[in-house]
């Protein structure tokens, strides 16, 4: 699965097969980072928010706004969503109410600077 910018979703069978399957619309700002399971695509993007869509109908199932900077990176489970950000936090949110249940803080620079 690849998604460009323009938020189009492609299939990538193979290094070969590579084809249109449907275009997400909702971000206003360049899409960043992905993860998907069999159900839904969750999407993070410098507009400061993560999207949740549903896989099979390419609908837009949720929206989730907090960070004060573009979201870089996602990772979910059955329970949880993890989201990280440029505005140096990390947010947790229930999978199924789609609400925040903490923020965690102290990250400070780029983690190359360690």
């Amino acid at each position: 699965i690849l998604i460009r910018e323009d938020e189009t979703l492609f299939a990538v069978d193979d290094m070969i097969d590579v084809r249109n399957v449907r275009r997400l619309l909702g971000h206003v700002e360049s899409v960043v980072c992905a993860q998907l399971d069999a159900r839904r695509i969750m999407t993070g993007s410098l507009d400061r928010t993560l999207r949740v869509w549903d896989i099979r109908s390419g609908r837009e199932v949720a929206v989730l706004y907090g960070h004060k900077g573009g979201v870089r990176c996602v990772q979910f489970d059955d329970e949880k969503i993890i989201t990280g950000s440029w505005d140096t936090t990390c947010k947790i949110w229930d999978v199924i109410r789609f609400i925040e249940l903490r923020t965690l803080f102290g990250h400070r620079g780029r983690s190359e600077e360690r």
